[in-house]
């Protein structure tokens, strides 16, 4: 099978006289349908080239390293088993200042000689960070091939519109405007705690003799701390939109506060209750919905109780506090007492104890033990406190004989048998604490220098990666086939867009555009991948209001207008259908088109087929080898499936089962296939589930509040 190899970040390891003597470098190890490599022996051969991609080689050396669960894995390069193949004896005589320098990074994933070239790339004067979620997109022909073709007979010609929304290209500035740190070597084997407010990440110690805020935003919301079990990797979420966007989930060193985007979730922050790592896999509550996230595969846990809050032990049994008829603790092989409203719990297996924070007196912090069947309360709050009601705000965690939980804004401890309850620290800003780890910090000798770059994006373009484009009534993302970063390529502020589709190729992309909040006749925008500079190349006769889907196909483009389809060829306007209440198109290759409708039930049809009576279909597209149409129906939420053209039959292959944000407004469900698997959203969220219904998983959400239109998958 052939493997893929996604590079995350370099961070420097020691700088001297500005010269590197060493650096971090981290990957992702995948397959080539994007899945990751886990805990698997691979080599790696990384050479230093003296001012060119093609120069000349100065160092080289081999690494063989192991990947983890998540198919990470991270080399020092300069530490590396020199191979004689460079003109500097040892890494250390390279001359950084003699020329610009490139590296070039070769791998074999089954651990042997047998390299594959997997990306050249430009190094600064020292090192720099690749992850690409800091792609500065005010002006992506600096990081993309242009096509001067193109940008000849198109991009710079008379058609082109003059707007400022046009040109209103963003980044997320929140997600470079980071307050990048370390944690200074003199708290080496100390007690520290980290914790988190919707807007910064904070420092302190276990007597709170300083604190220091390490990560802040001011557009963005974060929050939801939580940490891998030795509490050196930090996890949290970060969203746009005043938190009314899908979020991102963040990791980070805590030895060097630089995070990384390496996941999404499938729900507003909003609609979030609590976020947790445990062993590998990411948890959360949505509502009263608790899912896991497992290698990037999301799945319902439990949805038949009013779920509150939870915990996971180094086992993976998971605990709950739900609602039914009064409040519970739940486990795996355990079911515990009614009890009162919990907000968060917290399991010390060492102690069979279940920590909770409830709400009664103001704030209660106690143990429940497992071995008595009995609660115990540790301190009460009795009103004296500020404090919140609102879910997500209170947190308890237990570490090394002490209980550490918020009053509100503040962080307090108390030892496991009630003494010694103390005010640690407070947060500098407005809001609340959402996540606490305490932790003993083992400092390691890692530096940052200078602001992180940005990824080599003819690199990645050039890659065999699938990149998949995708759009909202406001933006156009990039992302990849495993989400390992999502970069806004085109926004608008007062425009509305959407409804992104390509050629067959996926080398050109079209899309619609319109002023007056989609009340007026939307433009057709046209742009290369290479170089996304939009032009007009056409128009529609309606409102985008009344606009349910578009599609290019062939030369010609498609649109349901309400629930007519009509088809634009060579400029000039036709109807193809009105007699029936059309829901959704797809266009083969031969120009037959397939379209979903209503008429006493809902149809399948195409020219010399009609198919069966089905539920509502809100998009459907046809894969030709497979003789398959895929579709998006309401049903449960959201299904995807597909409709065997040979044995009438359908199959469903991904079920939401209304644990996901979605949408009933039509043109906001988007089913794609390529290449094997099927690529389709619930809302903000982009998802992807292999043809046989193998390998569901998220792969990106949206930045902003609008749920997603329109997807392209290019190889």
């Amino acid at each position: 099978m052939k493997k893929l190899i996604l590079i995350l970040f370099c961070l420097p390891l020691l700088i001297m006289a500005q010269a590197p003597q060493g650096f971090t470098y981290q990957g992702v190890a995948t397959d080539n349908n994007g899945f990751e490599l886990q805990n698997q022996t691979i080599s790696i051969q990384a050479s230093i080239l003296s001012s060119s991609a093609t120069g000349t080689t100065v160092w080289q050396e081999t690494h063989t390293t192991s990947t983890d669960t998540f198919g990470l894995f991270s080399v020092v390069i300069g530490e590396g088993t020199s191979t004689n193949g460079g003109s500097s004896a040892t890494f250390q005589e390279i001359d950084w200042g003699a020329a610009s320098h490139f590296m070039k990074v070769e791998i074999d994933v089954n651990g042997g000689t047998n390299y594959v070239h997997v990306g050249t790339s430009q190094m600064m004067s020292v090192p720099y960070a690749l992850y690409a979620e800091n792609i500065n997109m005010d002006s992506v022909s600096d990081y993309l091939t242009n096509d001067s073709s193109f940008m000849a007979n198109v991009g710079g010609g008379e058609n082109q519109v003059e707007s400022s929304d046009f040109a209103n290209q963003t980044s997320n500035s929140d997600f470079n405007n980071n307050i990048t740190t370390q944690i200074p070597q003199a708290l080496d084997g100390k007690k520290v705690i980290i914790y988190s407010t919707d807007k910064s990440i904070y420092l302190t110690d276990s007597v709170g003799s300083f604190t220091s805020v390490l990560y802040s935003v001011s557009s963005n919301t974060i929050g939801n701390l939580t940490s891998n079990a030795s509490g050196d990797t930090l996890y949290f979420l970060q969203s746009a939109n005043n938190g009314y966007a899908a979020p991102n989930i963040m990791m980070t060193s805590i030895n060097n506060i630089n995070p990384v985007v390496v996941g999404s979730l499938p729900c507003t922050q909003q609609q979030l209750k609590q976020f947790k790592y445990f062993n590998g896999n990411f948890y959360y509550l949505k509502t009263t919905d608790l899912l896991e996230i497992s290698n990037g595969s999301p799945s319902v846990l439990n949805s038949t109780q009013n779920n509150y809050c939870f915990t996971v032990d180094s086992l993976g049994t998971i605990y709950r506090a739900f609602s039914s008829n009064g409040f519970f603790l739940n486990g795996t092989s355990y079911s515990g007492p009614q009890y009162e409203y919990l907000f968060d719990i917290d399991v010390s297996e060492s102690e069979n104890r279940i920590y909770f924070w409830r709400s009664a007196s103001g704030g209660d912090i106690g143990y429940w033990d497992l071995n008595s069947n009995s609660a115990t309360i540790l301190f009460t709050a009795d009103g004296s406190y500020e404090s919140s009601t609102t879910e997500g705000e209170q947190v308890v965690r237990y570490h090394d004989g002490f209980v550490y939980f918020n009053q509100g804004k503040s962080l307090f401890s108390v030892q496991n048998d009630g003494s010694n309850s103390r005010i640690i620290s407070s947060s500098n800003d407005a809001y609340n604490i959402t996540g606490i780890v305490p932790l003993v910090f083992n400092y390691q000798n890692v530096n940052t220098t200078g602001n992180p770059a940005t990824i080599n994006v003819e690199n990645y373009i050039a890659s065999n990666n699938k990149k998949i484009f995708y759009s909202t009534d406001k933006s156009i993302y990039l992302t990849d086939s495993v989400g390992s970063f999502t970069s806004v390529l085109y926004s608008v502020s007062s425009n509305t867009i959407g409804n992104l589709t390509s050629n067959a190729s996926g080398d050109t992309l079209y899309f619609l555009q319109s002023a007056n909040n989609g009340y007026a006749a939307p433009n057709i925008m046209m742009t290369s991948i290479n170089n996304i500079n939009p032009v007009v190349v056409g128009s529609l006769p309606c409102t985008q209001q009344q606009l349910k889907q578009f599609k290019y196909f062939n030369g010609n483009f498609y649109y349901l207008k309400t629930t007519d389809l009509l088809e634009i060829s060579n400029g000039s306007p036709s109807v193809l259908n009105s007699t029936q209440n059309n829901y959704c198109f797809t266009v083969d290759s031969l120009g037959t088109i397939y379209r979903a409708f209503s008429s006493n039930g809902f149809f399948l049809n195409g020219t010399s087929y009609s198919g069966p009576q089905y539920e509502y279909l809100f998009d459907i597209d046809v894969s030709e080898s497979e003789n398959r149409i895929y579709f998006w129906r309401s049903a449960s939420g959201g299904d995807i499936g597909y409709w065997d053209l040979n044995s009438n039959s359908a199959t469903i292959l991904f079920t939401a089962d209304g644990s996901y944000e979605s949408s009933t407004t039509e043109g906001e469900q988007v089913v794609r296939y390529h290449d094997g698997f099927v690529y389709f959203n619930q809302g903000k969220s982009l998802f992807s589930v292999q043809n046989d219904g193998s390998n569901s998983r998220i792969i990106s959400s949206s930045n902003d509040a609008y749920n997603i239109t329109g997807v392209v998958i290019v190889d």
